[in-house]
C-alpha cells in the first residue's frame, strides 16, 4: 500500500471482511466522502447506512446493532464521534462493553485549516480514560489494515484514529498485534516513542542523530491501550533517555500512558513533544505542525537536551 493513507488501509480491510462476514455493518454521519466510507458502500451497499449529521444518534444505533449481532464500524470525524458523544460512548459502549469499533478521521491536528472545532488533540486521552476501551493509533496503511482486522476478530469496544496523510510505512518483521509496540530502531543513547504518522518525522529525527554520533532507538505504538508496557521498560532501561512525541496534547493520550507508567515503575530523564496546552489557530496542518514543534529538527533538539541532562548527572 506504498503512498497510502492509514484510512486507505482501514477500509481495503473492511471491504475485505465484509466479503466473508455478512454481520458486519459500517455507519457513518453524512461524511461518507471524507472519511473514505463510500469506497465501502460501493462494494457493500446493504451492509452500510447513512445516519445524517447526528453523531450521538450514530453511536446509539451502532450499539443497537451490536446487541442484535451485528459487528460494527462507526465513522465520523474525531472530535465529534469522542467531543460530543463521550457521554453515550462512555454509558452505551464502553460500560456495557458493547461489540462497537468507533473509528474517528482526521484526529489530532490533521484538520488545521478547518479550525479548532475540527481539530482532536484530545481524541486519544478521552477515549483511554474509559475502562473496557481499546485504543489504536496506526501510523500507516498497513498498520491501519492490520488493526482493523483485530477489532473485527476482538469482542468489546475499540477506538481508532485514522489519518487521511499519506504515510511511510515502517516494517519491523513481525505482524502487528493487540497491546505489543513495534521496535522500527535500535539504540542505546536516546529512546524516541511515537505513534500515528507523526512517525516520519521521527524516523528522520533518528537519522539525524545517528548523523551525530548518537545512537536513537525508534518505538512505535500502534496500540496506545493497552499499552505495551514491557517493551517500554525494556528500552527505557537500555537508553536511560526518553523523548515522547505525540500529535495529541500532553496531558493524556500517549504521552500521559507512557509518563504515568515510567513515574512508578523507572522514572528518567524525558522530554515531550506535543501539542500544546491550547486551543491551535487555524492553518493547514504543515504549518500547525510545524507551530507545534512536531517537526523532525525539533524532535533532535529534544532529544540533545535529554541525553546533554543524563551525561551530566542528571536523572539516572
Amino acid at each position: 500500500m506504498t503512498n497510502s493513507a492509514p484510512v486507505d488501509g482501514y477500509i481495503k480491510a473492511l471491504c475485505a471482511l465484509a466479503e466473508e462476514d455478512r454481520n458486519l455493518i459500517v455507519l457513518d454521519a453524512d461524511n461518507s466522502k471524507s472519511t473514505r466510507t463510500e469506497r465501502f458502500r460501493a462494494q457493500h451497499p446493504a451492509q452500510f447506512l447513512d445516519l445524517g449529521i447526528a453523531e450521538q444518534n450514530l453511536v446509539g444505533v451502532a450499539v443497537g446493532l451490536a446487541n442484535a449481532g451485528k459487528t460494527v464500524f462507526a465513522n465520523t470525524f474525531a472530535p465529534f464521534i469522542t467531543g460530543k458523544c463521550y457521554d453515550v460512548v462512555r454509558v452505551s459502549a464502553a460500560y456495557s462493553q458493547s461489540n462497537v469499533k468507533l473509528v474517528g478521521c482526521a484526529g489530532g491536528i490533521e484538520m488545521g485549516e478547518a479550525g479548532p472545532t475540527h481539530l482532536a488533540p484530545d481524541d486519544v486521552g478521552l477515549m483511554t480514560l474509559l475502562p473496557n476501551m481499546r485504543v489504536l493509533v496506526p501510523a500507516s496503511a498497513e498498520e491501519a489494515y492490520e488493526a482493523t482486522l483485530i477489532m473485527a476478530q476482538e469482542p468489546g469496544p475499540f477506538y481508532m484514529r485514522v489519518s487521511r496523510r499519506k504515510a511511510r510505512h515502517f516494517e519491523n518483521g513481525a505482524p502487528l498485534r493487540l497491546g505489543k509496540a513495534r521496535v522500527l530502531r535500535e539504540g542505546t543513547d536516546v529512546a524516541l516513542l511515537s505513534c500515528g504518522p507523526i512517525l516520519e518525522e521521527v524516523m528522520a529525527s533518528a537519522l539525524e542523530l545517528s548523523q551525530q554520533g548518537i545512537s536513537a532507538a525508534v518505538v512505535g505504538f500502534p496500540t496506545i491501550k493497552p499499552l505495551d508496557e514491557e517493551t517500554l521498560l525494556a528500552v527505557v532501561q537500555q537508553t536511560n533517555a526518553v523523548v515522547i512525541v505525540d500529535e495529541h496534547t500532553s496531558m493524556g493520550g500517549l504521552t500521559g500512558l507512557i509518563s504515568t507508567y515510567l513515574a512508578t515503575h523507572w522514572p528518567v530523564s524525558a522530554e515531550v513533544v506535543a501539542v500544546p496546552d491550547r486551543f491551535c489557530p487555524t492553518m493547514p496542518f504543515p504549518q500547525l505542525a510545524e507551530k507545534c514543534g512536531l517537526y523532525a529538527a525539533n524532535i533532535t533538539a529534544a532529544a540533545l537536551r535529554v541525553r546533554a541532562r543524563k551525561q551530566s548527572g542528571g536523572m539516572r
